[in-house]
């Protein structure tokens, strides 16, 4: 209650740190600590540097739980990452299959290479409005500004993704 009283006032719940975390340990520090870091719109690192000017009985604890709180939020930024990474791989996957199934079967409709690549339907008719203008140059362009949608390329998948088009064409 103190916390949510003081919530603008971050420098009084410094001040009342000692009433506001004594005799709690574990699970609850931890929540208390949540809820007294949203109240006051701080960060872990920001509320950790003010709590080191300060004595008070459960220091050890409060400062503890800062660090656990910070290691989870390490974590789960790492998570979202990777995530990140893996829905990238899966659209630059998509784009390649895209123009390996492509050259292989152009005999296939619009709907069977949507269904086969798992990309949308508008995606790939564009990709064949691209196709039939006939400029590689622009279909790359197609590829990394709207299959990709700014997923940054690495040299060889930049490279795969050039030979399979220059392929496609050819076979044109």
């Amino acid at each position: 209650m103190l916390a949510m009283a003081l919530r603008h006032r971050p420098r009084l719940i410094l001040s009342y740190i000692t009433p506001i975390l004594e005799g709690i340990e574990g699970e609850r520090m931890k929540a208390l600590m949540v809820y007294t870091l949203a109240v006051m719109e701080r960060s872990p690192e920001q509320f950790m540097e003010a709590l080191e000017n300060i004595e008070f009985t459960t220091k050890p604890e409060a400062m503890s739980t800062l660090e656990m709180l910070k290691e989870q939020g390490r974590q789960e930024g790492r998570q979202e990452g990777r995530q990140e990474g893996r829905q990238e791989e899966r659209r630059i996957n998509q784009a390649t299959y895209l123009l390996r199934t492509a050259a292989k079967f152009p005999q296939l409709q619009d709907t069977e290479l949507a269904e086969l690549t798992g990309l949308p339907l508008a995606a790939v008719q564009a990709f064949q409005k691209q196709l039939k203008v006939g400029n590689p140059a622009s279909l790359m362009q197609y590829i990394e500004e709207e299959l990709l949608a700014g997923i940054p390329l690495q040299a060889e998948d930049r490279r795969i993704i050039e030979e399979l088009a220059e392929q496609l064409f050819s076979q044109r």
